[in-house]
């Protein structure tokens, strides 16, 4: 039976693979992963590890990986789709049947849906209804280019105007229940947005994927569209689709939709919001594919300080650098421009820190001097300064702290030196890579030594379009038919480059059921490699021409076997398609 992708990923959704796993094993957190003893071999040192970022898991020691599914599969002995419907049961969800809308035209609909939603809400904006939502604006300073701009409406007040303006277009009450726009209750359907301002998030293809919805009386202050087959708030950024075509190589993080839009009518067109949740890796990576350094501009209150804290986490494991502005005396970029304008703004961001020089800070706050001379602060400080990949970085910091402290400088270099290892042995992952290994998994007619060259080449290029799925589309057309010569490479390769057309992809769960167990186990393992997160177009392209180097190199059984015209034939056929690809 065929499942929809969009049941199968909100069946992810609604099953973390960390909390599947530690019903059934004792995990323990090492950094950002975690680690048990395997439940599918016996061994007396933890190799099997879940990666909460990619939702999977994998096991160093029996070599087993996979997603959720697999692993319910796997301990309860289930195949897929008892495994689905275990999965399924636990988070309250119906198997959809064959009979349900094919999911590529659902997107469509839902599309098509919020489109004329986001008309509505714009036209209601400018009707006698929404004078006080376009008095709210006025307010906050916001001009009519401005928001014609970002499409900001209004959703009048009462329970079905939008529903039934949008049954009298045609539209099924299905189709506005499962893009998000409508509910139903006890009597009847209703508009999800009751009297508020509008605030349209289009996608990087320029559709309108859902939308935020701040409130002109009662309720939540802000809502957001639900989680639908085209809005994920865990990956879509509020204004992406105009940074990303910003002239900065950097961007400015905020964390609303006011601070947004305010910066970009001030000429800051580099703004983006997550959509009132914390960053996460998925957003994180998104954003790096756009900037090399992002701007932390966050509410100044506690709950602003919290997710500045957790931003800088999230984007040092992706290498991406961070700068933290003072907007003390105010409670947010909106507020700080409003107060002291634009020019000020700009100063402090480019007068602003960097995420180590924002962590001292906090660590001397919280760690007054006075109270022991210093020593809980430079335990503290060290610790910090250790998470510079920089030498010359943790250098310059060193010599800060030894001026200050009057302590030598080799002394301070040896208490971060000990802090990175401390941190290296907390975060380290174990990357087993045996060539017994390799040859049990991969099944090539070359010789050892260049299966070896190529599984790896392989491996990582694959690796590479799996976590970066935009690679997919931009070299789809350069690879040549049969490309990868690993079986589980080319099975993935093939089912990857499915979901990502069809607007499908999202994560491993995507693949699951539809990939080979043997090609899961290579996947998993393939992508929990740490070095493949800081990667360059260049990198792609060496892991290319390596693959077409390997492909054109002769196996010397192959050649012996041939006779003399043969091998002028093949030998004549490689001149000339080398030939073709230099033209």
């Amino acid at each position: 039976m065929a499942l929809p992708q969009g049941f199968i990923e909100e069946l992810h959704e609604k099953n973390d693979i960390v909390e599947i796993v530690s019903s059934h094993v004792e995990l323990k957190r090492f950094g950002r992963l975690f680690r048990a003893l395997c439940p599918f071999h016996s061994e007396k040192t933890a190799s099997f590890t879940v990666y909460p970022d990619t939702q999977s898991f994998y096991c160093f020691g029996c070599g087993v990986g996979g997603d959720v599914i697999t692993f319910v599969m796997k301990q309860e002995n289930f195949d897929y789709m008892s495994a689905v419907r275990f999965l399924s049961e636990r988070a309250g969800l119906m198997i959809p049947d064959d009979d349900g809308d094919d999911e590529s035209h659902r997107r469509r609909k839902i599309y098509d849906a919020n489109k004329t939603a986001a008309r509505f809400f714009y036209a209601s904006l400018n009707s006698d209804e929404g004078r006080d939502a376009r008095g709210y604006l006025r307010k906050r300073r916001l001009s009519d280019s401005t928001i014609k701009r970002f499409g900001i409406g209004y959703a009048p007040p009462g329970w079905r105007n939008l529903y039934e303006t949008m049954l009298s277009q045609g539209y099924s009450e299905q189709v506005l229940m499962y893009s998000g726009l409508c509910g139903k209750g006890k009597k009847g359907a209703y508009d999800i947005f009751r009297n508020r301002i509008i605030f349209p998030i289009i996608d990087l293809s320029g559709n309108v994927a859902g939308f935020g919805g701040r409130s002109m009386g009662e309720g939540a202050k802000y809502i957001n569209t639900s989680e639908t087959s085209v809005f994920r708030k865990r990956r879509n950024l509020y204004a992406l689709n105009i940074a990303r075509k910003s002239s900065e190589r950097s961007m400015i993080l905020v964390e609303g939709y006011m601070d947004v839009i305010s910066l970009h009518q001030e000429g800051l067109d580099n703004a983006i919001a997550t959509l009132g949740t914390a960053i996460t890796p998925e957003q994180a990576r998104i954003i790096s594919k756009y900037s090399d350094e992002v701007v932390l501009a966050y509410d100044t209150d506690g709950a602003g300080k919290s997710a500045t804290n957790k931003a800088i986490s999230v984007f040092r494991k992706i290498g991406i650098p961070t700068r933290i502005p003072d907007l003390s005396g105010s409670k947010d970029p909106d507020e700080f421009i409003r107060e002291h304008g634009v020019e000020n703004f700009k100063i402090r961001i480019s007068k602003s820190g960097s995420s180590i020089d924002y962590e001292l800070s906090k660590a001397r706050e919280n760690n007054p001097v006075e109270l022991d001379s210093g020593v809980a602060f430079l335990r503290e400080a060290t610790a910090i300064i250790s998470s510079s990949d920089m030498k010359a970085e943790r250098e310059i910091y060193a010599g800060k702290l030894s001026e200050e402290f009057n302590v030598d400088k080799n002394t301070i270099m040896t208490m971060i030196e000990r802090a990175g290892r401390r941190r290296y042995k907390r975060d380290s992952e174990e990357m087993v890579f045996k060539a017994s290994d390799i040859k049990k998994r991969f099944d090539f007619s070359s010789s050892m030594k260049m299966q070896l060259g190529s599984v790896a080449s392989e491996q990582r290029l694959i690796s590479l379009f799996f976590l970066n799925p935009d690679l997919v589309k931009e070299y789809s057309e350069e690879l040549e038919e049969n490309f990868f010569k690993s079986k589980h490479v080319s099975e993935i390769y093939e089912e990857l480059k499915k979901a990502v057309e069809s607007g499908n992809f999202f994560g491993i769960g995507s693949l699951s059921g539809r990939i080979s167990e043997g090609a899961m186990n290579m996947l998993t393992k393939s992508i929990s490699e740490p070095e493949l997160v800081n990667f360059s177009r260049e990198d792609v392209e060496f892991y290319i021409e390596r693959i077409r180097t390997f492909n054109n190199k002769l196996d010397f059984n192959d050649v012996i076997e041939m006779d003399s015209n043969e091998l002028r034939d093949h030998l004549e056929s490689k001149r000339n398609e080398v030939k073709d690809r230099n033209e």
